[in-house]
């Protein structure tokens, strides 16, 4: 019988070489496979938001949430996350689609104790909500505030309200990919340093001598371009970190604003 000839020493390190070539050309290209299907899950996910709020409106004459009629038992001065209690009857009985409340680059716990996430790949905390109208405590979304009904006089006016006279509604967000729960931008609000809020050991939002304002919850680059947005024309799309300003976030939101009056940081290019 012959005798099988063994791999040499070379040989053996010459294909560890080729195999450790392929891989250092291949995982690249699987990482950007993935980002690419977290951000087709995470538009997926602001679409049936954007369909289930539809809904909604359909059954409230058109009205938006109004803040005076939370049950303050269930979602106690929690404004910011009401939309969520709203929405979830309308969502699957068995499941009460529960994985739509993430985007899939944000699932992980925040690395501090209290609500707010430190940076853009990480969830927060929603208000406590009762089992029986909302399952998820935390989230990785966030609204545009100036969609609701019952905010105070100084705010109200400025506000969306209802389906009904909106013009030019694909550019008024209304969920988007967010450090917190919700936010009230202005077109004053400054650009982050870095992309990331700085914040402290219990989650409050640190001050750093300048007032980012609340733009700065939108304001990170979760997916390749930015973040993603519903609109309250049911559409989704990727909005880039400077496109924020050219929302119309409510009334009177000057969307040409920024363009004489913000200085852009470089991480935003």
């Amino acid at each position: 019988m012959k005798k099988q000839k063994a791999f040499t020493l070379i040989e053996l390190l010459v294909v560890i070489a080729i195999i450790a070539l392929l891989l250092s050309i291949l995982l690249p290209a699987l990482k950007q496979v993935k980002k690419q299907s977290q951000n087709v899950v995470c538009k997926s996910n602001l679409r049936q938001w954007g369909l289930t709020w539809k809904l909604y409106t359909e059954d409230n004459t058109g009205k938006f949430p109004n803040l005076n009629d939370r049950n303050a038992n269930v979602n106690s001065n929690a404004r910011r996350s009401y939309w969520s209690e709203c929405l979830a009857p309308y969502l699957d009985k068995d499941n009460r689609g529960k994985g739509i409340y993430f985007c899939p680059a944000a699932k992980r716990d925040p690395q501090v104790e209290g609500p707010r996430p430190a940076n853009e790949f990480t969830s927060f905390n929603l208000a406590r909500m009762d089992a029986e109208t909302g399952p998820a405590k935390r989230s990785s979304y966030g609204i545009n505030c100036w969609v609701y009904n019952g905010l105070n006089a100084a705010l109200s006016q400025d506000a969306w309200k209802k389906d009904a006279g909106l013009n030019n509604s694909r550019n008024i967000p209304l969920l988007l990919d967010s450090k917190w729960r919700g936010g009230f931008p202005f077109e004053t609000d400054i650009p982050l340093k870095s992309g990331d809020l700085i914040v402290d050991q219990f989650g409050n939002v640190v001050s750093t001598g300048e007032s980012v304002g609340e733009m700065g919850y939108f304001q990170m680059k979760r997916h390749k371009h930015g973040v993603n947005a519903a609109f309250l024309d049911y559409s989704v799309r990727g909005v880039e970190p400077k496109e924020l300003w050219s929302l119309k976030w409510h009334r009177k939101f000057d969307t040409r604003y920024a363009d004489s009056n913000i200085t852009w940081e470089d991480w935003m290019e």
